[in-house]
């Protein structure tokens, strides 16, 4: 996942939420220790996320948009299909362990309202 220069701390916010997911349940984890295992502010987190929910929600949409851009052509035959159709089984199967997070957290219309 390539990230700009001003989009480090948001990484390191999703970075830190997707690791405490992986240990505590989503409604234990509180933004103190997400900064706290981000290595940024309080301020930081609130001048880039309403909520812990908008994480999330940036997660998707950065993989969405990434995504997007790597596969900006139209397919035109069958193997080109094919690719596509590759291409998108690889990005899930690389999302597999955020998905699974999120769904032992009942947090699926998080990414399904994007």
């Amino acid at each position: 996942m390539d990230y700009r220069p001003e989009e480090y701390n948001k990484f390191y916010i999703v970075q830190a939420l997707f690791k405490l997911m992986a240990e505590y349940e989503y409604g234990k984890i509180s933004v103190i220790d997400i900064v706290n295992k981000a290595g940024v502010s309080r301020a930081t987190f609130y001048r880039n996320f309403k909520k812990k929910e908008d994480v999330i929600s940036y997660y998707f949409t950065h993989h969405t948009e990434e995504f997007a851009l790597n596969n900006r052509y139209y397919p035109r035959c069958k193997k080109d299909y094919i690719k596509t159709v590759t291409n998108v089984m690889t990005a899930f199967k690389q999302q597999m362990q955020p998905l699974k997070l999120i769904k032992k957290a009942r947090l699926e219309y998080v990414y399904l309202t994007i």
